[in-house]
């Protein structure tokens, strides 16, 4: 795929990579960095290379300009780090995890900075010359894939339809076809429903639960 396309958005800069949307590609790295700086945590000094590609992929991820993967990287990193700064268990890698939370600061600074909070605030500002009254991106999303909940609530519209259920629900069609919620929850319980989609939530919680506990 690599050069047969520019790889940019209405609105995004360019961005090298083999991604269409440059928050894909942020969104992958961010992944991997939160892995990898979990990695990197471990006693074994075999896996103390993983710090180096952890701040090799965060860089990735803020120089992507991508605004809700750097909030994710940096919400991921304080969620690895503060959990076992109170277990006993890891009372011996507490500098460590200081430290790490110290890099996750660190980011979110240099993701305002270098992002620009204008930017991270007009996904939630009223964006009125753009039909959206009082509302912002992540906003104006969201209550549309409310409404898309409330056409199949207990047994949801299915996966892969969301973007066919959203249509009439569309005010605008300056932001083109909503293929997605752009909201974690909303699109699982829109998907498969109140039943399956609070179990399912549910199974992922009480994992994650189960692996940093």
């Amino acid at each position: 795929i690599w050069g047969l396309y520019t790889p940019t958005t209405s609105g995004v800069p360019p961005f090298a990579t083999s991604f269409v949307n440059p928050n894909h590609a942020a969104a992958v790295m961010m992944l991997g960095a939160i892995v990898a700086f979990g990695a990197s945590l471990a006693p074994d000094r075999s896996q103390r290379w993983h710090l180096l590609v952890a701040i090799a992929l965060s860089i990735g991820v803020l120089v992507s300009m991508s605004r809700a993967n750097a909030l994710l990287l940096i919400a991921g990193l304080v969620i690895v780090t503060v959990p076992p700064l109170f277990l006993r268990r890891f009372a011996d890698h507490r500098s460590r995890l200081w430290r790490l939370l110290a890099g996750a600061l660190c980011c979110l600074f240099v993701a305002l900075v270098l992002i620009g909070p204008e930017r991270w605030l007009n996904e939630f500002a009223a964006l009125e010359d753009q039909g959206l009254t009082g509302q912002g991106v992540f906003t104006y999303c969201w209550s549309v894939a409310a409404d898309v909940l409330g056409v199949a609530p207990l047994t949801g519209i299915g996966p892969g339809n969301f973007g066919v259920a959203s249509t009439p629900f569309v005010e605008t069609w300056h932001y083109g076809y909503l293929a997605y919620a752009h909201n974690g929850i909303q699109q699982v319980l829109a998907d498969l429903g109140f039943i399956v989609g609070l179990l399912a939530l549910a199974l992922v919680a009480a994992g994650f639960l189960r692996a940093t506990i």
